[in-house]
């Protein structure tokens, strides 16, 4: 599943993000009991690309060298310009937005919409425009429940091992071709 605002900085060869735009990657739910035994590899390419990376979601439960793992890679890309990269790990939506009011209580906050998107792991991050599902599921699976709520949903039966640059080129086309109205009924023409 990828979240995306889109259009600008290569992240693909030829193909462009925004700078200052935000590419979220669901890697391990709050809800998955282990973590994928495959090591992480970061390479050249986000530095030159000046990729900044932030890791989203609970990571309490996870072995200490992937916690200072997670910490070292976003301390080392914190001062970069481009594509922020968001790696969901022990992260679901339904945790976010619990994490986000109970913060807003403690703090003597009321807790109101503003409130919470203030203190949701995205927060200053740009709305997310469009979602891409892979796999053939037609479900957002408890990811980004806040931050979807006026993005553009795209599902496709590729799976995510496959998904490749005619995908990504295909789920933009069909992004260039909807009508945006966040909530708005349509013009009448």
């Amino acid at each position: 599943m990828i979240a995306a605002d889109v259009i600008g900085d290569t992240i693909l060869p030829g193909h462009y993000f925004a700078r200052n735009s935000a590419v979220h990657c669901f890697a391990v739910e709050t809800a998955d009991a282990e973590l994928p035994k495959s090591s992480i590899q970061f390479t050249s390419g986000s530095r030159r690309n000046q990729v900044r990376w932030r890791f989203i979601g609970e990571h309490s439960a996870f072995p200490a060298e992937l916690q200072q793992l997670m910490r070292d890679t976003e301390a080392m890309s914190k001062d970069n310009k481009g594509l922020t990269l968001l790696i969901a790990v022990g992260y679901g939506g339904q945790w976010d937005i619990a994490q986000a009011a109970a913060r807003a209580a403690a703090e003597g906050v009321a807790v109101t919409p503003q409130a919470i998107e203030q203190r949701l792991v995205t927060a200053g991050l740009p709305a997310v425009d469009l979602m891409v599902r892979t796999g053939g599921e037609i479900r957002i699976s408890n990811f980004l429940l806040w931050q979807l709520s006026y993005a553009e949903l795209y599902f496709c039966d590729t799976l995510w091992p496959d998904f490749g640059a005619d995908d990504l080129l295909e789920a933009f086309a069909w992004f260039a071709g909807r009508q945006r109205r966040f909530g708005r009924v349509p013009e009448a023409s």
